[in-house]
């Protein structure tokens, strides 16, 4: 599927109103958006046997409705929006869901798209998104050799941004937020629920893409600070409850279990009890992974100390 454009036959199109989250948000969508989505559950969702086409209502009121904003912005744009980290001094674990972000409104703690996203002159251009390509695995060398540091353990190249105009992404590369000084949960969050949203409904480019923006924002965690066992617990905790074990292709599964083993010593300390005691898919993604980087570094993998090879110089993408 090639970037869509935002032509005037979408905006002819005739509308279905998507209700979603808790509060019943109402989001008024182009029925071309969904048609041409690429997503086979969304498309049949225009079917006129169907009660969603019937009744010209798309009840979402089981997702968050931040995650379906980010959804609706990306069959749009081609890129979505998440809350920019916030200073560590101003998070509160007691606050108002961080995620939520109402339709119209540019939220507090949230980074727009690039001035010149739009142009009225030239169709909207298309996004060098398909860097998220369909990832073709390697069994041989998922299973063997040491552990790939954590921008090359998915296998793609990746650049998730516009060829001349930078994406969301590309906006938050550019940001200087530390992780020392900012908390990055909420934005972790976003990207775990829009991946388990695309995976449901099989919206193929979107789930890389929420997957290769993550693998950027795990990149930039200093797992030395204690913020990063509780953020990562949470993390783990909920993609392995919500999304389903995948050996054909890479996965958040994937990316998150290969980030913990690459940082062990650090990690797997009091804050990760509960989930290692509940067993299951974490623990033996978990103690798979761990045993590769035993079998190839030997008593230095345990004590986190690798070889220099590992610690290449930090690559940069725009």
């Amino acid at each position: 599927m090639t970037a869509q454009q935002i032509s005037q036959e979408d905006f002819m199109s005739p509308t279905i109103d998507v209700i979603a989250g808790d509060e019943r948000r109402v989001y008024y969508v182009h029925e071309s958006k969904l048609a041409k989505s690429g997503s086979p559950s969304l498309q049949a969702l225009l079917k006129t046997d169907w009660k969603e086409c019937q009744e010209r209502i798309i009840d979402w009121t089981n997702v968050n409705s931040a995650t379906v904003h980010r959804v609706l912005q990306y069959l749009y744009n081609q890129d979505y929006n998440v809350p920019t980290p916030v200073e560590r001094l101003q998070a509160s674990h007691d606050s108002t869901d961080p995620l939520k972000l109402h339709s119209g409104e540019e939220a507090k703690g949230e980074y727009p798209l690039p001035r010149g996203y739009y142009s009225d002159e030239e169709d909207f251009p298309e996004a060098n998104v398909r860097a998220v390509q369909k990832f073709q695995s390697n069994a041989a060398h998922i299973k063997e050799g040491p552990l790939t540091p954590i921008l090359q353990c998915i296998g793609a190249d990746l650049k998730p941004a516009l060829l001349d105009r930078k994406t969301a992404a590309g906006a938050f590369h550019d940001l200087s937020l530390p992780y020392a000084n900012f908390c990055y949960k909420a934005l972790l969050m976003a990207h775990a629920e829009v991946y388990e949203f695309a995976t449901y409904h099989m919206l193929e480019e979107l789930r890389f893409l929420a997957l290769q923006r993550q693998q950027m924002v795990l990149e930039r965690i200093d797992c030395s600070l204690a913020y990063a066992v509780e953020d990562i617990a949470e993390l783990a905790a909920y993609v392995y409850a919500n999304t389903p074990e995948s050996t054909a292709e890479p996965s958040m599964r994937h990316l998150v279990s290969q980030f913990i083993a690459l940082n062990a010593a650090a990690l797997l300390k009091d804050g990760f009890n509960a989930l290692l005691t509940q067993g299951g898919d974490f623990v033996l993604d978990l103690v798979s992974k761990l045993s590769r980087q035993l079998r190839h570094y030997g008593p230095a993998a345990s004590k986190g100390s690798l070889p220099s090879k590992q610690n290449k110089k930090r690559q940069h993408y725009y």
